[in-house]
């Protein structure tokens, strides 16, 4: 779903975090370094981790979400708004039937990333 994409007044309080190619590395590695890991949900792909919770890690290169009262099965950027209505874009997202179910994170570089399947973080799963 490509959107176009309008820059926020004001940021949206962080919610979640998307990393993609090197950034997961070094996510997983400033992970490792917490004590309390379970505070976080994580799920991750091939290339990309995504986490929700609070106080999140900072990483270089993380694209940053928060809620939208309007679409409340999604997350948005922290910076921008979707160039319609949230709400008209959560009705595409939830028409598509994407596996992995919500709550989706809609990210203007990646697309939607589904967070269903999110699990409380661990070592021995990083």
């Amino acid at each position: 779903m490509k959107l176009p994409w309008r820059e926020r007044a004001e940021p949206r309080p962080v919610l979640a975090m998307l990393v993609v190619g090197s950034a997961r590395s070094w996510l997983r590695l400033r992970i490792l370094e917490e004590p309390r890991l379970e505070r976080w949900r994580g799920v991750a792909g091939t290339d990309w981790m995504a986490l929700v919770g609070a106080e999140l890690p900072w990483v270089e290169g993380a694209e940053w979400f928060g809620a939208e009262e309007a679409a409340p099965a999604l997350l948005l950027p922290t910076l921008y708004d979707p160039g319609v209505h949230p709400s008209l874009v959560q009705q595409a997202v939830l028409g598509n039937k994407i596996e992995g179910g919500g709550p989706f994170l809609v990210s203007p570089l990646h697309g939607i990333v589904p967070l269903g399947a999110a699990l409380p973080l661990c070592r021995e799963r990083l």
